[in-house]
């Protein structure tokens, strides 16, 4: 229990002793959807585009520069029209990096990786076929379907640049988990579906 405690201690510690930025930015959303029938079949990808908006508080450990960590909070949506069907996801992005950054120049840069929890709020798909004025709408996370789950785990890993109060950044999120539902998979065993990103953005550092 004693350890406990001086663990927890030594931990807000270390949190009220780091170096603390928030920065607040925006930028290019990119999704890349990889699909398989079966074990042996050829994945075949979708790509769709679109943007994110969102925060995140980089604590680093050792002042302005060295090992730190970055938990954040990003919305995003993508989105295409391809043989006459439109398509959009929309989603929330939690990431949770470690950082590491240097001097360089006039500022500092930086290299960073870890998970990243993703929530999709709604994917949906709407048949444009001979009627422009259709409105029907399908989501693919409604239970009713159930095809595709909400939730994933992502690995990330990015490198970026930080000057006075702007921080670019780019990055690539690494989807681990198949999205199909159970029922789905019940159907066609070898099926999988993950969905990876690469984002490029521009933040403001409070």
């Amino acid at each position: 229990m004693k350890k406990t405690v001086l663990t927890i201690l030594v931990c807000f510690a270390a949190a009220a002793s780091a170096f603390a930025q928030l920065n607040v930015g925006f930028g290019y959303y990119g999704e890349l959807h990889d699909f398989k029938d079966t074990k042996d079949s050829k994945t075949e990808h979708y790509d769709m585009h679109g943007a994110f908006v969102g925060a995140s508080y980089n604590f680093c450990f050792t002042g302005d520069a060295g090992f730190g960590i970055a938990p954040g909070a990003y919305f995003a949506f993508a989105g295409d029209i391809e043989d006459n069907i439109f398509t959009r996801h929309t989603s929330v992005e939690i990431p949770v990096h470690l950082t590491f950054s240097v001097n360089a120049g006039p500022g500092l840069f930086f290299v960073y990786a870890g998970p990243a929890f993703n929530v999709g709020i709604n994917f949906k798909q709407k048949w444009m076929g001979d009627d422009p004025n259709s409105t029907e709408l399908i989501d693919w996370y409604k239970k009713d379907i159930g095809l595709l789950s909400r939730y994933d785990l992502k690995v990330g890993l990015g490198l970026g640049y930080n000057w006075e109060h702007l921080m670019f950044n780019l990055g690539w999120d690494f989807g681990t988990l198949n999205r199909y539902t159970k029922d789905y998979t019940d159907l066609l065993p070898s099926s999988s579906y993950r969905l990876h990103n690469f984002h490029v953005g521009l933040a403001y550092v409070f």
